[in-house]
């Protein structure tokens, strides 16, 4: 990723559709951590603006509000476009608030909102002890926390999770959840702050990121072929500043497509790509991604994965737990014991 300099132009897409604005307004270039000073623009296109029409508006734009600029890191995410150059109007903005380019986005959204009469959360340093309550345990955490994890907030299996609850916090940018949606998703799409989330065994087969302002998505412990919708994947057209891409398990005719279509980024990983076929005889197999220890380690785990199941067929009998010990030994030599119940 290249660094951002002073007069730039960078465009960016808006939560709900359409483009804002930054201009790079001031730099300091310090050592191994150079940072840039942004201003957003008042633009709110449908359509990626023009370079000629954002330049003009930069060019006679002031500073009306101090919290419209940020210091952020000068190298450019890769969600953000140069569309063009206009020159500084002196003086720079004498705000120090420091934080990231997805900032710069945030405020854009939010810009829209006041426009729209919508009433605005405050994103401000408020140390109050607040309960969180999402219909299970309440919690107790710090009105201005970023980071919330789920797990041992929400109610029991089969019950609503009042996810109105999250209102008592000012600025949520990172979410960690596990386990079925439970108007997840829909109440991602609601918080305009959040940038991050980890999601562990999502039990979906389709995933909608779209109509969410996320930057980034972790899913863990997938035990199932998933589909996930996304707004629309990268290119190089999208996002010059793209120069890596790393995707661990997907299917065989998906990288296909989408080696051709980054075949222009610096670093482009695609591993585990699977067949249709091995999907399907392989995807509830708890060993599939033991080859990561050598092909020769995982196969043989995959094999007596299949063998215990056919064993346990006979007697129409569950597998325990200590089925994983006793593969474990098999794939070394040792004996194997299936234990059933």
């Amino acid at each position: 990723m290249g660094q951002a300099r002073p007069g730039e132009i960078y465009s960016f897409r808006i939560l709900g559709g359409g483009y804002g604005a930054t201009h790079v307004i001031a730099a300091r270039p310090d050592g191994s951590h150079p940072t840039v000073q942004l201003l957003r623009l008042d633009v709110d296109s449908a359509l990626l603006p023009g370079p000629s029409e954002v330049a003009a508006l930069a060019a006679e734009s002031t500073i009306v509000d101090e919290n419209d600029c940020l210091w952020v890191p000068a190298f450019v995410p890769w969600w953000a476009q140069c569309i063009g150059e206009a020159p500084v109007r002196p003086p720079t903005s004498s705000n120090e608030s420091y934080g990231g380019w997805g900032v710069i986005a945030i405020l854009a959204l939010l810009a829209r909102m006041k426009r729209a009469g919508h009433r605005v959360p405050a994103r401000s340093h408020d140390p109050a002890p607040v309960v969180v309550d999402l219909g299970g345990r309440p919690g107790e955490m710090l009105r201005d926390s970023h980071r919330l994890n789920t797990r041992d907030l929400l109610p029991d299996v089969g019950m609503p999770v009042e996810w109105q609850g999250l209102s008592a916090l000012s600025c949520i940018t990172d979410l960690a959840h596990e386990g079925a949606d439970r108007g997840l998703l829909e109440m991602a799409r609601q918080l305009p702050f959040l940038r991050y989330l980890t999601w562990r065994s999502p039990q979906a087969d389709v995933i909608d990121l779209r109509d969410t302002q996320l930057l980034k998505v972790s899913l863990l412990a997938v035990d199932r072929p998933l589909t996930v919708l996304l707004p629309a994947f990268p290119s190089l057209t999208d996002c010059p500043h793209l120069s890596a891409v790393t995707i661990h398990g997907l299917r065989a005719s998906d990288a296909k497509v989408l080696r051709r279509r980054l075949a222009d980024v610096d670093r482009l990983e695609l591993t585990k790509a699977r067949s249709d076929r091995w999907l399907t005889d392989n995807i509830d197999n708890p060993f599939r991604d033991w080859d990561a220890d050598g092909p020769a380690f995982g196969k043989a785990a995959m094999k007596l994965w299949k063998r215990a199941l056919q064993e346990a067929r006979k007697v129409d009998a569950p597998l325990t737990p200590c089925m994983g010990r006793g593969l474990s030994r098999g794939c070394r030599g040792g004996p194997i014991h299936f234990l059933f119940r």
